[in-house]
């Protein structure tokens, strides 16, 4: 099951209630650890990828954001870190197909953070009693019980 970083991170969360999210390093940092899911059909033709023919008609997982783990990039990559330095994330894709929404993606994100979190600073989640959304095409919690205080 997947986790909450804020939640799991309460010392980090802190320092983004004294210090808005406005910093983008901190943003970037939550949206490489949190990217979305995408799914994509390849057409009839078949396709070879590093040695590997995948047939004509499958169906195959793409997931650009997992770049986003590379510890060729990022030293501990698995590690939530709000002050990691910048880089090139994935979570938007890159090149032609880089999502043409991403800049206001970021801005919902910074204004909702910095909405939230100086009201609601203190939380716990109950995993017990948390549900994912099913499907490998979508990401995020149906169900998730917080404890706020």
């Amino acid at each position: 099951m997947g986790r909450q970083l804020l939640n799991d991170h309460p010392d980090q969360r802190r320092e983004l209630v004294d210090k808005p999210v406005a910093d983008p390093q901190a943003l970037e940092e939550i949206l490489r650890c949190e990217p979305r899911r995408t799914l994509l059909p390849l057409d009839d033709e078949g396709h070879e990828f590093h040695g590997t023919t995948i047939p004509a008609g499958s169906i195959v997982v793409v997931l650009p954001p997992a770049a986003n783990r590379d510890e060729d990039k990022w030293d501990d990559s698995e590690r939530f870190d709000i002050h990691r330095e910048p880089a090139q994330i994935f979570t938007f894709g890159f090149g032609p197909h880089f999502c043409l929404g991403a800049n206001l993606a970021r801005l919902e994100a910074r204004l909702a953070l910095e909405a939230i979190l100086p009201r609601i600073n203190e939380w716990t989640v109950d995993y017990d009693g948390a549900t994912l959304y099913p499907g490998s095409d979508t990401r995020g919690w149906q169900q998730l019980p917080v404890t706020i205080g």
